[in-house]
């Protein structure tokens, strides 16, 4: 039996995986497609299910499961991760996988 801790890092992995998939659609239907029966674009399930992720993080931390308000240096550890995101896709670009 889980506790609640591991129930929410469970949750943490179905909306990482639920984001993962919208972004899959989106690649493949395109970002203003609307699914049969639904009423947003993948755009709009995109955030919906960011905000989901948001939300279970979010109960991590307040619950102390995770500690996100005392990370050491914030802002340069998002600068230097922006930064290694931007190196990932000029690479892909130089090897001709993105225009």
């Amino acid at each position: 039996m889980m506790n609640r801790g591991q129930w929410l890092l469970l949750k943490l992995a179905e909306e990482c995986a639920e984001v993962t998939q919208r972004v899959t659609k989106a690649l493949t239907f395109g970002i203003t497609e609307v699914q049969d029966g639904q009423d947003r674009n993948n755009s709009q399930r995109i955030v919906e299910e960011l905000m989901d992720l948001h939300v279970i993080l979010d109960k991590l931390s307040t619950e102390g499961y995770i500690d996100l308000e005392n990370i050491d240096n914030l802002k340069q550890r998002i600068d230097q991760r922006s930064k290694k995101v931007e190196r990932w896709y000029e690479y892909a670009k130089k090897e001709g996988q993105v225009q």
